[in-house]
């Protein structure tokens, strides 16, 4: 989900980026792809969920949306500016996305603010609900202050509707038993008390599954089961058992790691968690197939604040976006230049009018200077003007109140009536170089 989420801010912050650095006037700055982007303003008999979002915004005073194409995936973005405050317009547009069909309640609390509070039983049954409605297609407060708001909210295909649900309901009681060994293994492998361990066994025993959980909630849908993948109701009932027996096996031994607060900086229990939150990733990424986020920012100054909302089709491949590397189909992402170890990871722009822009993100393994260097023997070999990007770069980052980047370099091009910006920066994580080129006419 953190993946996901982190992808939706990515694509709002390109989105927001294009719509504040474009010189032109909103006015003359609308025009999309009218084939592709006006169809979503459309409300037919039965609406889509994207058709819901896309009225709601534009019953709010949207302007019409501007088409892009992110690593092959349709993407939208529409803007509204008002004098209303962020907290303001939580209320507002929540309302709006009631009286569209696409919310089923107004949803007010910030997952963020929930966060906040004691863990309860009473907010892990929230967290329940808000989670349902999120991969419903609900969109959703994460976080509200004075000055600003984020919601997000996606659509996610239900594992069933690949395959039978008895299988379904078998791979998940399967897939509870699997980690119950591995958990197991690394208690015992970080030194963990093997009598806690059966002292907690004990409690856990024949303990009912907790109201609203996941194991619960399981549990029922077995119960309503009469084949359970063609194995009869007495398969069906071993499952139960099983289920059961594992869910009791897991919740133990979290119970005795709990009772031993040093097991917690133990390697092999952090892999394991690692992994579990990696594998639990990679089946939602695979799973989802669109999303939509809004971003308001208020400025102090003016008391005006701006929405900024991004969508996607139903079709969205969100396994392209996270991609480390990704090979753009289209051509026009291949007159992007790559240098010799540069990999392409993000290719975003615009389409019809909108393709005055694009941006596009990669990546090197060489250092800033022999990437820097490299572009600007290759671009003036190809008749680019090289411009002293560095002094400008100085000037945007102090307007923004941004400290100026370590280990860094910023380079400016132009070609006729094209403009081209190359930001290089050393990323300490991962030993990279990240590489940014953003295009304009």
């Amino acid at each position: 989900m953190a993946r996901i989420l982190l992808t939706c801010a990515i694509i709002l912050g390109i989105g927001a980026a294009i719509v504040v650095l474009s010189p032109e006037s909103k006015a003359t700055r609308v025009a999309v792809d009218t084939a592709r982007a006006n169809i979503f303003w459309m409300t037919p008999s039965t609406p889509s969920n994207t058709q819901k979002f896309t009225a709601a915004l534009r019953d709010l005073g949207h302007e019409p949306p501007r088409a892009y194409r992110l690593n092959d995936n349709n993407v939208y973005f529409s803007t509204r500016v008002t004098h209303k405050s962020p907290e303001m317009l939580v209320h507002e547009y929540q309302q709006a996305f009631v009286n569209s069909g696409l919310n089923s309640r107004a949803w007010l609390q910030s997952t963020e603010g929930l966060l906040s509070q004691p863990s309860t039983a009473s907010r892990m049954t929230q967290f329940d609900e808000r989670s349902e409605a999120a991969m419903a297609g609900e969109v959703l407060p994460a976080s509200v202050s004075r000055n600003h708001f984020v919601m997000t909210g996606m659509l996610v295909n239900n594992p069933a509707d690949s395959q039978s649900e008895d299988d379904s309901l078998t791979a998940s009681v399967e897939a509870i038993e699997k980690a119950r060994v591995r958990l197991a293994a690394s208690y015992t492998q970080c030194g963990g008390d093997p009598a806690a361990l059966k002292r907690a066994q004990q409690r856990a025993k024949n303990q009912p599954l907790q109201e609203g959980s996941a194991a619960q909630k399981l549990d029922t849908a077995l119960a309503r089961q009469s084949s359970c993948d063609s194995g009869g109701p007495q398969y069906c009932s071993d499952l139960r058992e099983r289920l059961n027996a594992g869910n009791a096996e897991l919740k133990a031994i979290e119970a005795a790691i709990n009772a031993q607060p040093g097991l917690k900086d133990c390697e092999a229990l952090r892999k394991f968690d690692r992994d579990t939150l990696s594998m639990m990733s990679e089946q939602m990424t695979d799973r989802v197939y669109a999303f939509r986020s809004l971003e308001a920012t208020r400025d102090p100054a003016s008391g005006q604040t701006m929405v900024t909302a991004s969508w996607s089709d139903e079709e969205f491949d969100m396994n392209s976006v996270l991609a480390d590397e990704y090979p753009v189909s289209r051509n026009g992402a291949d007159e992007i230049p790559l240098c010799d170890s540069c990999k392409r990871a993000l290719s975003f722009d615009g389409t019809a009018d909108e393709a005055l822009y694009s941006t596009h993100s990669l990546w090197s393994t060489e250092p800033v200077s022999r990437v820097a260097s490299e572009y600007i023997s290759s671009l003036t070999r190809d008749g680019w003007d090289y411009i002293d990007g560095d002094s400008l770069a100085r000037q945007v980052l102090a307007r923004i109140e941004t400290p100026e980047p370590d280990t860094g370099s910023v380079l400016r091009f132009r070609r006729d009536q094209q403009s081209m910006t190359i930001n290089l920066r050393s990323d300490r994580n991962s030993g990279r170089t990240l590489i940014t080129v953003g295009t304009t006419q």
